[in-house]
């Protein structure tokens, strides 16, 4: 597991980044994510899973298997709708969500915390 921070100015686009990686790990959408005129926006983040043992898993059960990286996308239109991908395959928004957690451990002020999920917690104790 690696610690990553980012950090910058304000007016930098921190929370611009971290809102995108949020839209590929399931958080809800709504128009304000697309350029006013654009008729759609389309995100994408790529994961190293290559050391991530529980990633791995989470792919191979669901034949989602990646060779080393795994890229989840998510495509909202001016509409409103939207669509996720897991490595080039159609997935659930609540999918995207669970392999989220695997890959991500987001804390900033507003954001949600892990270490607030008794299974989190555990698996913490437990190592």
């Amino acid at each position: 597991m690696r610690d990553d921070c980012i950090t910058g100015e304000t007016g930098a686009g921190k929370s611009i980044m971290l809102d995108a990686l949020g839209l590929c790990i399931g958080d809800r959408a709504d128009s304000r994510a697309i350029r006013p005129g654009a008729p759609r926006t389309d995100i994408a983040a790529c994961f190293d899973v290559s050391q991530n043992t529980r990633a791995q898993v989470w792919l191979s059960e669901r034949d989602l298997e990646a060779a080393g990286d795994c890229i989840l996308r998510r495509t909202i239109t001016a509409e409103g709708r939207s669509r996720a991908y897991i490595n080039g395959s159609p997935a659930t928004l609540s999918d995207c969500a669970d392999l989220g957690q695997l890959l991500v451990d987001i804390h900033s002020q507003h954001a949600h915390q892990s270490l607030l999920r008794r299974p989190v917690q555990r698996s913490l104790l437990d190592t």
